[in-house]
């Protein structure tokens, strides 16, 4: 196989995935939408479930937490350790020179 073989097949997958991608970001906004309306009904119905052919929809709360950035970090450590800013950077130092790294090789296309 050539290589314009290759890169035509490789531009049509990527065109491809593209179009799929723009499919599904439609259809979550969408699926949301709708999510919110059925979780006001069941909340002024004080529903915490719901059956409806063969399916059962639960309301249900979930907890998520922000993502540790360093900004955060440095700003914990330094009430964890009392302003005491040498003994703050020292720890974060260590933390941040201590993560794994991977390297990865990707192709691609401007």
């Amino acid at each position: 196989m050539k290589i314009s073989d290759l890169l035509n097949n490789y531009l049509e997958i990527n065109n491809d995935i593209t179009n799929l991608n723009n499919k599904m970001k439609d259809l979550r906004t969408k699926k949301n939408k709708i999510t919110d309306v059925i979780i006001k009904f069941m909340k002024k119905q004080n529903l915490n479930d719901l059956n409806y052919k063969e399916n059962i929809f639960l309301c249900k709360n979930n907890k998520s937490y922000s993502t540790i950035s360093q900004k955060l970090l440095k700003e914990s450590l330094n009430k964890y350790f009392n302003d005491n800013k040498n003994e703050a950077d020292r720890l974060l130092k260590f933390i941040l020179n201590n993560r794994s790294v991977a390297e990865t090789t990707d192709l691609i296309k401007k």
